[in-house]
């Protein structure tokens, strides 16, 4: 099934294509430049995984080049080695692990009902203005606000799919099945805005998806500028050692992730503690109560009982 440059198509479209191809209806899916993203992928994942349960399916191939599938927005082009090509390469990068960590603290927060302080929680890197000068692409054929002219987070696509296919079975249809045999999945994602922590988390879908799901998973990321040849060779299954090497580092950033989330989610529970000790002094002294009330009246009855104290000495 060939439908590229449909732009329309998005994320909703190719979650029904998904199901189709979860069901081993599809052996080869080309959605091309169809302004495809991270919903989408982690729907592509699903659906492999489906599929890998399927006896009889061998091979399968994807197509998702041309797709906003990764962050990097870039409005002019540069010269490849030069000074300022290779900072806003750091800084991208950065900014992207910045941004899924703020991301995660969000979710955390909101998870133990700190609604509020998650909706204020502003990651770092994206008030940065080499964030902001990634927002949109050199044709204008995507943009980072919506039709409203609101602004729009950018998730990274191949995390989504790495998240995943890193997170088990395939549905809790199937959660009692194992892989009938092994598939191998072409997955092309050419011109896809990838920058270094999304090839790095490519890495680990691959690794994971080999051990768990049977998929020997080959995935094609030409034409992504950040990629180093090495990245390249790796993620096609060249090179086994430096994917591994990239897998580690994925993971390794997953658990930086985990560690904050939870230090976020300590901090919430006791900020919500607090503030519930707070409600209930003041329904018992009645009226405004502060903390600060209790410390002062602490302190006046100390000194009053260490004057009954030394009285009691003499």
């Amino acid at each position: 099934l060939e439908i590229d440059g449909n732009k329309h198509l998005g994320d909703l479209g190719v979650k029904l294509l998904a199901e189709a191809l979860g069901r081993g209806r599809i052996y080869k899916l080309s959605v091309r430049s169809c302004n495809i993203e991270s919903d989408g992928m982690k729907d592509i994942a699903v659906a492999l995984k489906k599929l890998a349960l399927i006896e009889g399916v061998d091979e399968v191939h994807i197509d998702l080049s041309g797709n906003p599938i990764g962050t990097l927005r870039k409005k002019k082009k540069e010269k490849k080695y030069s000074a300022s090509a290779l900072k806003s390469k750091a800084t991208e990068t950065t900014a992207s692990y910045l941004n899924f960590i703020g991301k995660k603290i969000q979710s955390g927060l909101k998870d133990v009902g700190l609604d509020n302080v998650a909706n204020n929680f502003i990651p770092s890197g994206e008030s940065d203005d080499d964030e902001e000068e990634r927002m949109d692409l050199e044709n204008g054929d995507y943009s980072a606000k919506t039709k409203s002219g609101d602004a729009k987070i950018i998730r990274c696509g191949a995390k989504a799919f790495a998240d995943e296919m890193l997170s088990g079975n395939g549905g809790e249809e199937t959660e009692s099945e194992s892989p009938k045999g092994s598939l191998i999945c072409y997955l092309g994602l050419r011109r896809s805005f990838l920058d270094q922590s999304a090839g790095d988390a490519l890495a680990a879908a691959i690794q994971h998806a080999k051990t768990s799901f049977g998929i020997d998973l080959r995935v094609d990321v030409e034409l992504n500028d950040v990629l180093e040849n090495d990245m390249l060779e790796a993620l096609s299954g060249k090179d086994p050692d430096a994917l591994e090497d990239m897998a580690d580092r994925h993971l390794e950033a997953m658990e930086v992730i985990r560690m904050a989330e939870q230090r976020a989610a300590e901090a919430a529970r006791a900020a919500r503690a607090r503030m519930q000790a707070h409600r209930e002094a003041e329904d018992s002294f009645g009226g405004d109560f502060e903390f600060g009330d209790v410390e002062e009246f602490d302190d006046e009855e100390e000194e009053e009982f260490d004057d009954d104290d030394e009285d009691e000495d003499y």
